[in-house]
């Protein structure tokens, strides 16, 4: 056989190999650099005009920004914190904290993760001294994390979690409310970001200062916790 007939029996998938290895190694890296470029945000003019108000100290910029974020973050810190009376402390906090430095935004991100991030610091600070429940601690995440087989399907039998159909019932509602509390605070941020304010994985990366891949993960592992937890009480529950 010549080298001719050689080259035709190659598939595809081999040949785009050899032509990868042939590609000079500058350019892969090149390639490799553009791909992991984060694209710059850039806000838009309205928001660039309100940003600006804000830093003058305009009270009308002011109060839209009270008026167009209060419901958003107290829907996040409520979830939280499970006192409508305290929530509404931490949202004034996030107002006060994020006026008084609106001088350090340099608009990176919209304004509204800006503010998420803020009332997420807060949140946390006061979590720390008013802990209602017993967090699990890492040993125990990991206990509850699947296990799998030698050949990679699961140890144990799997049912399946619809996160939507958990909290139509009230019922249902406080058992998984118990659950997220139970998790440890980092992972609870992320749950209700993520899940719950529906967030996406970028957005909740700059609210918490950490990867996208963290949050990836720590969501990954939150989700099979509070799956084993529910399960405890029954499939009915995550159906």
């Amino acid at each position: 056989m010549n080298a001719t007939s050689k080259v035709s029996l190659l598939t595809p998938r081999k040949r785009g190999r050899e032509a990868l290895e042939r590609q000079p190694r500058a350019s892969l890296r090149e390639k490799g650099k553009a791909s992991s470029v984060r694209v710059r945000y850039v806000p838009s003019a309205d928001e660039a005009c309100e940003i600006e108000a804000l830093r003058r100290g305009d009270p009308e910029a002011m109060d839209r920004l009270v008026r167009l974020h209060s419901h958003l973050l107290y829907g996040a810190i409520i979830r939280l914190v499970r006192d409508p009376d305290q929530t509404q402390s931490l949202v004034q906090e996030t107002f006060l904290q994020a006026l008084r430095s609106i001088h350090t935004f340099r608009a990176r991100s919209k304004l509204s993760t800006w503010l998420y991030s803020i009332a997420m610091n807060v949140t946390r600070g006061y979590l720390k001294k008013a802990r209602r429940y017993e967090v699990l601690s890492e040993e125990e995440i990991e206990q509850l994390q699947p296990h799998f087989t030698a050949w990679g399907r699961h140890a144990e039998p799997q049912a399946s979690w619809n996160p939507e159909a958990v909290v139509e019932q009230h019922e249902r509602a406080r058992i998984v409310r118990e659950a997220i509390d139970r998790l440890p605070e980092s992972y609870r941020m992320i749950v209700t970001l993520r899940d719950m304010e529906e967030l996406s994985t970028a957005e909740v990366a700059q609210v918490l200062g950490i990867s996208a891949g963290n949050v990836q993960v720590r969501l990954h592992r939150a989700r099979n916790v509070l799956r084993q937890r529910l399960l405890s009480y029954g499939p009915g529950v995550i159906q």
